[in-house]
């Protein structure tokens, strides 16, 4: 399997970028990649739309409210990806800032490993930059 790994330092406290990234359903809240989430609590998924109009279906495979970290499955999508299971964890460092994390394992297509680790990684600097606008700084 192929690693993508981000992290951040942010200017606001663990728990208030907790409370920001923590809805699974919240995602195009607050990052631009996504346009459009949709939560079905049967499947405990959510169906999104990407910013290009590309969908895609993500599970919630673990929820720790107290530990700061989530782990959720790509189901469906229309990159060259398979088994991918990312997890986002936010840790407190020191007064007034934070670190999170975004991470995962995947498969890729033959060729394709250094680009899907690459532009998934670019999504996770992405979603760093709109918290930090976010949270106003």
């Amino acid at each position: 399997m192929a690693k993508a790994y981000s992290s951040a330092t942010l200017e606001a406290s663990a728990s208030d970028v907790w409370d920001i990234v923590r809805g699974f359903n919240n995602l195009p809240g607050w990052h631009p990649a996504f346009a459009e989430s949709d939560f079905d609590s049967v499947s405990n998924s959510r169906v999104m739309k990407l910013s290009d109009g590309s969908p895609l279906v993500e599970s919630l495979e673990a929820f720790d409210n107290e530990q700061w970290t989530m782990r959720y499955s790509i189901t469906m999508t229309e990159l060259p990806i398979t088994r991918y299971l990312g997890t986002i964890k936010v840790s407190e460092a020191d007064e007034g800032h934070s670190v999170i994390e975004w991470f995962a394992d995947f498969d890729a297509e033959t060729g394709q490993t250094e680009d899907m680790k690459t532009a998934l990684e670019s999504v996770y600097e992405a979603g760093f930059n709109a918290l930090r606008q976010h949270l106003g700084g």
